[in-house]
Formats: structure tokens, sequence, C-alpha cells
């Protein structure tokens, strides 16, 4: 007797695998975004662990808020030749005892601008998943940020990082406030909540009290960046307009208040108008 053997044509299959391949192609954006909405989530909680931290310090340091850095603080044997290395002095290692997670110290030192130091590079809270040197250059490029749109505009010099500190940047002293020109849309006020680079002596940083920020739920000084070591030489770090393509379109911030958000777009471009009708940076601008 004979048997009928039953199987798919040719043109079965190839219907098949054209729809695999059309389904694939629609899944696997969704799927990365998905991985990436995952990562933007846990860089999210970095941030909230790091606004909580920052607030532990200005209740340890009677309400100051932790500077960008100290300049000059030395060891415990009070040579004040004898400086700490630089990474020992920014921000994200004073926060450190508060998150106890935060740096890698591999030894192998280097000699940079005659301070001895080791390799650093970010651990737990200060690492964020989705750090990508491109994109942050990208961003920073941009002509709303510290470029004119065109590549390497505004990133020659800090990207790649030779190695990185913290993936996240901290507010330092920038403020417009005496510009008679300021307060409109084209040029709003500013005010970073950070400590100023030059500082009498003899601490080397002026560090703003919480007391002083005005709208402190509504003030950013923490958030997707960059704090290190670039190869123009040197130490560098980037907040605000840089985070712009951190996660799909926006990046993450620590406020004052001690608690941290999403922000889509530029931060730096976020604007309100006071009494008056002046406008001013709306997350940026402490003293409004």
């Amino acid at each position: 007797m004979n048997q009928i053997r039953r199987g798919f044509t040719l043109i079965e299959l190839l219907v098949v695998i054209a729809i695999i391949a059309i389904l694939a192609a629609i899944l696997f954006p969704v799927f990365a975004q998905a991985r990436e909405k995952a990562r933007a989530i846990s860089c999210l909680s970095n941030c909230k662990q790091i606004a909580t931290a920052q607030m532990m310090y200005s209740q340890d340091y009677d309400e100051q808020i932790v500077p960008w850095y100290q300049r000059n603080y030395v060891d415990g044997t009070g040579a004040s030749t004898q400086q700490v290395p630089f990474y020992q002095r920014v921000w994200c290692n004073l926060l450190n005892p508060y998150i106890k997670n935060g740096l890698n110290e591999s030894r192998g030192a280097t000699d940079l601008g005659g301070e001895k130091i080791v390799s650093v590079s970010a651990l737990g809270a200060l690492k964020c998943p989705s750090w990508n040197p491109a994109k942050h250059g990208a961003g920073m490029d941009k002509a709303d940020c510290d470029g004119d749109g065109t590549a390497g505009s505004g990133s020659t010099g800090w990207m790649p990082p030779v190695f990185s500190f913290a993936d996240y940047g901290i507010a330092f002293f920038v403020n417009n406030s005496s510009d008679t020109t300021a307060g409109t849309q084209a040029k709003p006020f500013v005010g970073f909540p950070g400590a100023s680079p030059a500082a009498p002596a003899p601490t080397g940083f002026n560090g703003l009290a919480l007391a002083s920020i005005v709208r402190p739920a509504e003030t950013a000084n923490i958030g997707d960046g960059f704090t290190g070591r670039i190869p123009a030489g040197g130490n560098g770090i980037t907040f605000g307009c840089e985070a712009i393509d951190r996660h799909q379109g926006g990046g993450n911030f620590c406020f004052l208040d001690g608690h941290a958000k999403f922000l889509k777009g530029n931060i730096e471009r976020y604007l309100a108008q006071d009494e008056a009708g002046l406008w001013y940076e709306k997350y940026l601008t402490y003293w409004k």
C-alpha cells in the first residue's frame, strides 16, 4: 500500500520565515527599549541613593551642601605639601561614607599634574548602567549645550575619559544674577547651587547652605553626567545639558530635598517666570 507523505512546500516555508523576520524586526527594538528603560530605572535608584547621601552629609556638616571638591584638604599627618589625591577630595568620595560602595581603587600610580594618584573607577551607586561616552559626547556637542551642533565641537578633549570617578556630575558655581541683560527666554537667569572653585583659604571652597535654596524640591545639583580624568589632562565634571542623551532623550537628577527624578530633554531649557515676568532656569536657579 502506498503511503502519502505530507510536508511544507518551499513557498510555505518562505512565508513562515518572512513572518518570523518581520516579527523580529518589530520586537527587537521594543526589547531594546525595555532593557534601556530597566537601566534608566536602575540609574534613578542610584540617584535616589546619592540624593539621600548628600542630605546625610548636610546634616553632618552644619546644613552645608556637599562641595564639588575640597581644594586644600590635606592628610592626617598635617603636612600641607602632601595633598590627598584629587579623587579623594571630589564630591563623590566625600559622599562615599554614606554610600559605602562608590569607588574602586586600582594601585599602579600615575603622576598627573604633580599629583600622585591611582586609577579609580566608579562602582555601585556611582556607576550608571547606561553610561556611554559616545552618547555623552553627542550631548555635549549639541548647539544648546557645550558645542555648535557639529561632532566634537563640545566634547573634544573630554570623551572618551581616561577613567571615571562617577558616571554622574555635580553643580559647580554658575550665577548670572548680576547680568543686567539676563531674564529673557533667550538668556534666562541661572544660579547653579554649587561650590566655587576660587574661594578663599582656609577651606578652598564656598559651599552653599541648604537654607539658601529657595525651592529645594525643584533645584537639582547632582545628576547624569561625568566626574573623572579627561584626555585633555586633569580632571573634568559635566552637569546639566550633557545628560540629554543618557536615557532615551533625557537624564536623571538629584534634588536638594532628597528626591530624584527623570527629566525629558535638556534640563537647562525648563524655564519659569518670576513675579516681575523675568525668566529663569527652573531647576538650576537656587535663588529664585
